[in-house]
């Protein structure tokens, strides 16, 4: 927080509380009073999840880098001349489109049924925000069971009394991130970690299937096609530990003279028939 934000902060008490800014009892008098709202917050899961989705969305945005600025826009004083709410962010994209967006985390345990809804006047207000700006309202929602992000507007999801409600299905198909820089990444299966061990060195494997050699090299494999492309390894490799395919291994892979190295494999659990996943 800068000086000048907590300074209008410690203002606004003084001036509710009747207090001079040069008082001497300002300060503790000031932290007396937010200590227990402090407590309280740091004490409710839903605001924290909340704080921290909001964050991971600006982090993820900043990552991603396609736009030309990004701000909090919920700080600060409003005044209206009528009841409004501050989205989280204001973003302008690389083209000048501006949005507004409201960050939401939505969790349900049933991963086949992942559904969120928003009240009338919850979203109302956000509208009447955006409206006033003249600046199009977009809502973030982290699907945090599935470990997903869609961006879309309201406007298509509305129910007849102005709240709002979504299935994910639904979110995705109208999905606007891409125009933040979200991409999705498709690639022949299975892929493979191949390390082979170097062959001037000792190479044992126990009876218990134990291998010991030193690495002589690292091979990676799209299909049946090695990736020489550092671009395409190192997508490879962020797909092998951050990727939803499950990993197994490590396999033996036996020579003449025994064993040559080991082998990591990563397959989708269901195969399109598309050639690729």
């Amino acid at each position: 927080m800068k000086a000048f934000d907590l300074l209008a902060l410690v203002a606004r008490f003084a001036q509710q509380n009747n207090l001079a800014l040069n008082d001497p009892a300002l300060v503790d008098k000031f932290f007396a009073d937010a200590a227990p709202s402090l407590k309280t917050a740091l004490a409710d899961p839903t605001l924290i999840h909340g704080a921290r989705t909001e964050r991971m969305f600006e982090a993820m945005v900043l990552s991603l880098g396609k736009f030309r600025l990004l701000k909090t826009e919920d700080i600060g004083r409003v005044h209206a001349a009528t009841s409004l709410r501050a989205p989280d962010f204001r973003v302008v994209l690389d083209d000048g489109e501006q949005w507004l967006i409201e960050v939401k985390n939505v969790r349900c345990e049933d991963p086949k049924r992942q559904r969120t809804s928003m009240s009338a006047a919850y979203l109302t207000s956000l509208q009447a925000y955006a409206d006033a700006v003249c600046v199009p309202l977009r809502l973030a929602i982290y699907w945090s069971r599935w470990n997903l992000w869609t961006v879309i507007a309201p406007k298509p999801f509305l129910r007849s009394d102005g709240g709002l409600r979504i299935t994910m299905m639904e979110a995705i198909m109208a999905n606007e991130f891409g125009r933040l820089g979200d991409v999705s990444i498709c690639t022949r299966p299975p892929l493979r970690l191949v390390l082979g061990a170097a062959i001037d060195k000792p190479r044992t494997l126990s009876a218990e299937g134990l291998a010991e050699f030193i690495i002589g090299s690292a091979r990676v494999y799209s299909g049946n096609v090695e990736l020489a492309d550092p671009r395409d390894r190192r997508l490879a490799e962020i797909l092998f530990l951050y990727g939803e395919w499950p990993v197994d291994g490590p396999f033996a892979i036996m020579g003449d003279d025994g064993i040559t190295g080991v082998e990591f494999v990563a397959n989708p659990e269901q195969l399109s028939d598309q050639g690729f996943d």
